[in-house]
């Protein structure tokens, strides 16, 4: 759940029962990352996630031992930039949820637009709110720029076209990064088809940074294995998972969003790992430390298996080998991370057609 109650009832449950965990790989969204890796420095434990990306995160002091598989949404600001930059544009309308993920995204992307003397109008709007009901849409202006969830973004593009925005006298620019095909899906409160949103769309943009996969086994990744081969070991696992509990519902080709990312932050803490490992049999000063830590009896050689909480000649190492991560992930693109532990990543942009993302 997103949730950060539950996160921590969740953390401090993992932290009581064995066995010691020597990493986490969570949460499943910022609300419930941000309190628990906050924490990773008390219980000398790292910890990555594959899912999260709000700005909040991006603070090593408090976030010490914590890293990121998905680029910050504030580089989404960059991408909207230079769109608009690209074009010429002179006059944009910025349409944003009031939530931080959100908002300060918008509050960089302003920042440039003034240093660029574009001209802009900002509509920001609480959750619970409505888009038709904030005057979202006018006709003094042609360029759009989306912040907001995706329930928000459906509902944005039926008022869009419900009023006659859309291609080719208006342009939206979107988040690029919702899952594929997001406009497609239906909710109670959407009051338009999948078509009419995709006219909407009709040769819109998105700004997102590179981590959607790559449409063609054009590079392999770690470890020696290419996308469509990845694909097919995921569907086999979810086929087994839903055969295991006697599941008679049709198996669906649906990928989990984040299901390379995460397949990323496994091989990130292997390889940091294995490492880490390498130097405790390496070193005898990091040994001795790590066994004095542990409460090991004098001259007992320290083995991951004696890890404790209180191992933090440990866990220093082991942010130290994530920190130089650096392979080509499944994503398509290179699994690194900047100094504050955040996927370091180039930006995509991506143009609506035919009903499909491309990038541009």
């Amino acid at each position: 759940q997103c949730n950060r109650q539950t996160a921590l009832s969740s953390y401090f449950s993992q932290l009581k029962n064995p066995p010691i965990k020597i990493g986490w790989v969570g949460s499943g969204c910022s609300t419930a990352t941000e309190p628990t890796a906050e924490l990773t420095h008390f219980y000398n434990i790292t910890q990555l996630s594959c899912v999260s990306s709000s700005p909040d995160l991006q603070n090593r002091e408090r976030f010490r031992y914590y890293f990121q598989l998905v680029a910050t949404n504030l580089l989404g600001a960059h991408g909207f930039f230079g769109i608009i930059q690209h074009f010429g544009w002179r006059k944009v309308r910025l349409v944003a949820q009031d939530e931080n993920v959100f908002t300060a995204t918008m509050d960089v992307l302003k920042d440039m637009l003034d240093k660029n003397a574009v001209e802009y109008t900002e509509v920001r709007f609480r959750s619970e709110e409505t888009v038709p009901s904030i005057n979202a849409f006018n006709s003094e202006t042609r360029i759009y720029v989306l912040a907001m969830d995706i329930p928000h973004a459906r509902d944005a593009l039926c008022e869009a076209y419900r009023r006659g925005f859309h291609y080719p006298k208006y342009v939206i620019i979107t988040f690029g990064g919702y899952v594929r095909q997001w406009w497609e899906m239906d909710a109670p409160s959407t009051n338009c088809t999948a078509e009419e949103r995709a006219q909407v769309l009709l040769y819109s943009l998105a700004a997102v940074p590179s981590q959607l996969p790559r449409e063609q086994d054009e590079y392999t990744a770690e470890p020696n294995i290419t996308l469509s081969e990845f694909n097919s070991l995921y569907h086999e696992v979810v086929r087994r998972g839903i055969n295991s509990q006697n599941n008679l519902e049709e198996f669906t080709d649906y990928i989990f969003p984040y299901a390379y990312q995460c397949n990323e932050a496994t091989l990130a803490y292997a390889y940091a790992l294995s490492k880490t490992i390498a130097d405790l049999a390496e070193n005898e000063t990091l040994n001795r430390e790590a066994a004095e830590e542990s409460g090991l009896p004098e001259g007992e050689t320290f083995t991951m298996a004696n890890f404790t909480y209180a191992n933090s000649a440990v866990v220093s190492r082991m942010s130290e080998h994530l920190q130089n991560t650096m392979f080509p992930g499944i994503s398509g693109n290179d699994v690194r991370f900047n100094h504050e532990g955040i996927r370091d990543i180039d930006q995509t942009v991506f143009l609506l057609t035919e009903c499909q993302l491309r990038r541009w």
